[in-house]
């Protein structure tokens, strides 16, 4: 569904390998620092109006 929800600009195997990269650390107090990421989670954060793109969410 999500494939269809980015107009297929991104294979399944894409947005999955693309979740399985982004790393966030809990650093205390639901305090999460973002230490890597790429464009498929850039592209989901858009679609679900979601702004992950500080280093400390």
């Amino acid at each position: 569904m999500l494939e269809i929800r980015l107009n297929r600009k991104y294979s399944a195997k894409a947005i999955i390998d693309g979740l399985n990269s982004a790393v966030a650390v809990d650093i205390g107090k639901d305090i999460y620092q973002i230490n890597r990421r790429d464009e498929v989670v850039d592209e989901l954060d858009k679609l679900y109006g979601q702004d992950f793109s500080n280093r400390y969410v």
